[in-house]
């Protein structure tokens, strides 16, 4: 199923650069930039992981969030609100966060890990009750996939991309439970790059996201202290219907994986 997936998106950035996108039938969601964050970048390439091609084997395995800003993790564009705030969707402190504008459309945002890494899981905590999570693996570069307005800079996903091409991961709340934290099992897969688009139940309230994460299991000595999972930085009992954790792989059974990349 990834395979054609991956096949379908290559066949769409071909049809772009000929012109004769199949998306671009009807009107198209803006992305804003985020640029990255000034000052010393120390602090962002503070626990970045190495390529998986670099790993050694081992039975020894820790969860790690690719996403997280000092694990090289950027949001690069978000489809409405204070671009400049974005970190706080992905900076570790439960205490910021980034607000999308109310509206029908949800809160889209695009994430760029710093490497293609193996996933299993996203998490998401926001300040209102969520009613669908939705995310795409992207094959390609948000930028040569989608293409950039040269004159303004923005990033122009088609809706019929939206509607018609079918997420990578989805998950539907329940109308009669109130979930402001989820846990999204993904497809094994290697990736890069990130679509995410969240609604809340209450479409006129603006919607804010205080935490994103992609976590993978990567060689402890690569990552001595691993980072806090969800149920560490949120220790209150949170019960997440029907989203259980995936199981862990079986002690002696880790090595690098090789796992057809879903971006390059």
């Amino acid at each position: 199923m990834l395979k054609q997936r991956h096949s379908i998106l290559s066949k769409l950035v071909t049809l772009i650069f000929c012109g004769l996108s199949p998306y671009f039938v009807g009107t198209a969601q803006d992305l804003i930039p985020v640029l990255p964050p000034e000052g010393d970048s120390a602090d962002q390439l503070a626990n970045v992981i190495p390529s998986p091609d670099l790993w050694t084997d081992t039975t020894d395995a820790v969860d790690f969030d690719f996403a997280r800003f000092s694990s090289g993790g950027r949001v690069t564009y978000v489809g409405s609100g204070d671009g400049d705030r974005a970190s706080g969707m992905i900076d570790g402190d439960p205490a910021t966060s980034f607000s999308f504008v109310p509206g029908a459309q949800g809160g889209v945002f695009i994430l760029e890990l710093s490497s293609i890494y193996p996933v299993y899981q996203a998490s998401i905590v926001a300040s209102e009750p969520i009613e669908k999570v939705e995310i795409w693996f992207l094959s390609e570069a948000p930028e040569e996939l989608f293409g950039v307005n040269p004159e303004n800079g923005l990033l122009s996903i088609p809706d019929d991309f939206l509607n018609v091409e079918e997420p990578s991961a989805t998950v539907v709340v329940p109308n009669d439970k109130d979930e402001t934290f989820l846990t999204i099992s993904l497809p094994e897969a290697s990736v890069r790059y990130l679509l995410v688009r969240v609604f809340g139940k209450d479409a006129n309230k603006p919607l804010e996201v205080s935490r994103f994460s992609v976590i993978g299991q990567v060689p402890r000595d690569l990552a001595p202290f691993g980072l806090l999972t969800d149920d560490q930085a949120f220790p209150e009992p949170r019960q997440s219907i029907e989203f259980e954790d995936p199981p862990r792989l079986p002690p002696g059974s880790f090595e690098p994986p090789f796992i057809p990349p879903a971006s390059p």
